[in-house]
């Protein structure tokens, strides 16, 4: 039989001495750097109540699917339980302002706050960042990570977690999330990809322009205009530029020829052009707006996307609840694209003026400019 090398148990030793390091440091507490008490921890640090006592803890955020009452001397906290999986598709952000407005008031009462979970890795710290950016605005989701883990190097949320973090900051750390309209569309974004998962479209259709009619948000400034879409067939409004969705080639370019730990290229001046043709996108995606109502009301996964104005009916893109690829290579879900052969977008300053000339549109002689298209409600 083969004995065992010198390295192997060197392995072995390595392995059990890392694996006692990870324990320590889930039963151990770390402070937040800063002048304020906020401490993360896993759920064993809660057998140690010399030490909680010691770092002034008064107040204890649980991030895990148990029963606090179940610690022994429970009772001498005031605790905010945050009943979650450690899962990237957990919505965790909806328990944000609860627990934001729970450390903020023990604080203001002089007390101290212990944020844990099961081993202070991942949804404490997702806690705990939430706190710092509503707090501190000059902080970004990662420069928080970064403070955190100076005293707490296993904190990792997870990339579910660090999406919502963002999410959090773009919502501008709101106490009313549910009047969100950027939460709103992150959770139908959830629903959408729960029932494509199983082959189905979604129950529930959520069309951009009809919820911002809901939220007073529309103006009839025309001086508030925005580059418009138009079918090139008939010039019907398809969409205000504040509805396409945004996607970067160079990002996805970026993305296939480097890897995430290696330095991005030096600029090439001379494959300037090269590049901007190879990643050139093909088509516009939009968001679900209610032009695609009859569309999307069919119940399929995918389908083509007509112009609305019933004399025209021109095939102007597809739409695929599971997604498109771009031409430029980028993955875009649910996908609503339209071709850009198809359609015009064009400026405020040709849409103001809408003549013959402003549209681009050269009329035979003694022939006149048809009378604009209705816009709807877009």
């Amino acid at each position: 039989m083969k004995g065992i090398s010198d390295i192997d148990l060197a392995n072995v030793r390595e392995k059990q001495r890392l694996e006692e390091l990870n324990k320590a440091l889930e039963m151990s507490i770390a402070k937040i750097p800063g002048d304020e008490k906020i401490y993360v921890s896993g759920v064993f640090a809660l057998r140690r109540p010399g030490t909680l006592k010691e770092a002034g803890i008064t107040h204890i955020v649980s991030a895990l699917r148990f029963d606090y009452k179940e610690t022994k001397g429970w009772e001498n906290y005031t605790h905010c339980n945050v009943q979650i999986d450690d899962m990237d598709d957990e919505n965790l952000i909806e328990h944000f302002p609860r627990v934001v407005q729970f450390i903020k008031d023990a604080l203001a009462g002089g007390g101290g706050v212990l944020i844990h979970c099961a081993m202070g890795k991942s949804r404490s710290v997702t806690l705990a960042i939430a706190y710092l950016l509503a707090t501190r605005p000059s902080l970004t989701p990662f420069t928080a990570l970064s403070l955190i883990r100076q005293t707490r190097p296993l904190a990792d949320p997870n990339p579910g977690f660090m999406t919502q973090l963002d999410l959090w900051r773009r919502c501008g750390y709101t106490d009313d999330l549910e009047s969100s309209p950027i939460y709103q569309r992150w959770l139908y974004a959830a629903e959408v990809e729960l029932s494509t998962a199983i082959g189905r479209a979604p129950d529930r259709l959520r069309f951009e322009d009809e919820e911002k009619v809901k939220a007073g948000l529309v103006g009839d400034d025309p001086a508030d205009a925005t580059k418009a879409m138009r079918c090139r067939r008939c010039r019907t409004l398809l969409a205000k530029e504040e509805y396409i969705v945004e996607h970067d080639p160079k990002a996805k370019a970026a993305e296939d020829n480097n890897s995430s730990t290696a330095p991005l290229p030096l600029p090439n001046p001379d494959a300037a052009a090269e590049s901007a043709n190879s990643v050139a996108c093909g088509h516009f995606f939009l968001q679900a707006l209610s032009w695609m109502r009859p569309a999307l009301e069919t119940g399929e996964l995918e389908g083509r996307l007509l112009c609305p104005n019933l004399k025209c009916e021109a095939l102007v893109g597809r739409w695929n609840w599971k997604g498109l690829k771009c031409s430029c290579g980028v993955w875009v879900t649910p996908a609503f694209a339209v071709q850009k052969g198809r359609v015009d977008l064009l400026s405020p300053a040709v849409e103001r003026g809408r003549g013959a000339q402003a549209a681009g549109v050269r009329m035979p002689p003694g022939m006149r400019m048809p009378p604009p298209p209705r816009d709807g409600n877009l």
